[in-house]
């Protein structure tokens, strides 16, 4: 159904909620929110389809050698997202 998600669905990764578990990810690294620069969709995918975040927050445990073995992210960029994610975690 199309009223199924709300602002209080899809805070956990399952099947039923991948889609809207990415747009969370997507938000939640927003100018308006955490202002992560350098992190989009794509690259949200991509950090959750290897690491299998349990959560909205998962990604605050990735290491810097797990973002650098992460497909699909250059070893420059995981660079600069361990930056952008040591400033989250500050915030």
């Amino acid at each position: 159904p199309e009223n199924r998600f709300n602002s209080l669905t899809c805070y956990f990764a399952s099947d039923v909620c991948q889609e809207q578990f990415i747009s969370r990810l997507v938000w939640l690294g927003s100018k308006q929110v955490l202002g992560l620069d350098g992190i989009g969709e794509a690259g949200w995918r991509a950090l959750h389809q290897t690491h299998r975040f349990e959560h909205i927050f998962s990604w605050l445990l990735l290491t810097p050698e797990q973002l650098q073995n992460t497909p699909g992210i250059a070893k420059s960029k995981s660079a600069q997202l361990w930056h952008q994610f040591n400033l989250a975690r500050k915030q």
